[in-house]
């Protein structure tokens, strides 16, 4: 499982642990009823219950967004109902229902939402730092508008684990990508340079995610080391090309003090210090495992093009 599929600390983002209605959600029952053909829970948008499903939508979306009001101090409840709705209507549209498999289409709606949701709303600290949980409005969405058929590919159990793998996964990569580009544009020059370290990072931060990483420690030894040896098998074995070590450590200091670290990581016994010596410690380690030696390093350079006209 990814790093952010075994959640067991505390907060709204713990989706078996919590209090009250968004606590249970492995527990939850299945929607009984038939409709479209499908019977059961698999129902799926146009069929003889689709009221019925329109309003578990809107009853999600009108008990997700109470359990976060608190904090926010912009927009009433009546404007952040409308807008989560919109959200989900809108991630729906493109998707290609001929062939595809439910997991990626899941995953896409996901990405849908959460890129909506984070383009409108990524100036509020409640939504980076997890303290609104949306699967059970996710969930709600893919019945009301996946069709039956696509609906059946999944059984009851399977279908929430997918819809929770898709909301944990597609709310991390949205929550990290602003906080890596900040750190970036802090500290490296140039849209060539900055788009490959950026595209390193966030790689590597996806393969930390699925290492088997046990701890934040872990975690963040692995991400750095990924980064590392994807910049040098870009540059034939020179990522200091590209960033020096020096840069690399302020960069992911300035990552985990932005809260670049998985919230799953993080809920029991918060982020990682400020100045954290892991990081220094792992930039250096990662760099000389994956820096060539000088003659290898000539000996992977790509080879240089010949003049025209030449000797």
């Amino acid at each position: 499982l990814p790093i952010w599929d075994r959640l067991d600390g505390r907060g709204t983002m713990m989706h078996g642990k919590g209090k009250g209605k968004f606590g249970g959600y492995g527990g939850q029952q299945p929607h009984k009823g038939g409709g479209g053909g499908g019977g059961g829970w698999h129902g799926g948008a146009g069929g003889g219950n689709w009221e019925q499903k329109q309003e578990e939508m809107q009853r999600a979306v009108a008990d997700g967004v109470a359990a976060f009001m608190q904090f926010e101090h912009e927009w009433d409840a009546d404007k952040m109902q409308k807008k989560i709705y919109e959200y989900h209507k809108k991630a729906v549209k493109n998707l290609n229902f001929k062939g595809g498999n439910l997991a990626s289409l899941i995953d896409e709606y996901a990405d849908n939402v959460f890129s909506s949701m984070f383009a409108s709303l990524g100036d509020r600290e409640w939504l980076y730092n997890g303290q609104a949980d949306f699967v059970h409005i996710l969930d709600a969405g893919v019945r009301e508008q996946f069709p039956a058929h696509a609906l059946r590919q999944a059984s009851q159990e399977d279908f929430q684990q997918l819809v929770m793998a898709a909301h944990d996964r597609a709310f991390e990569e949205q929550r990290f990508g602003p906080i890596l580009t900040e750190a970036v544009n802090n500290t490296v020059q140039g849209p060539k340079i900055r788009k490959k370290v950026w595209n390193a990072v966030d790689g590597a931060r996806k393969e930390a995610a699925y290492s088997g990483a046990q701890g934040v420690e872990d975690f963040t030894t692995n991400w750095i080391h990924s980064a590392v040896a994807q910049l040098s098998e870009v540059t034939g074995g020179e990522p200091d090309s590209v960033i020096s070590a020096e840069d690399m450590t302020t960069l992911f200091h300035q990552i985990i003090a932005g809260g670049g670290t998985p919230l799953a990581l993080t809920a029991d016994r918060g982020p990682p210090p400020e100045g954290w010596p892991l990081i220094d410690q792992a930039v250096q380690e990662a760099f000389g495992a994956h820096t060539a030696p000088p003659q290898a390093a000539w000996a992977q350079a790509p080879a240089a093009k010949r003049r025209k006209g030449g000797w």
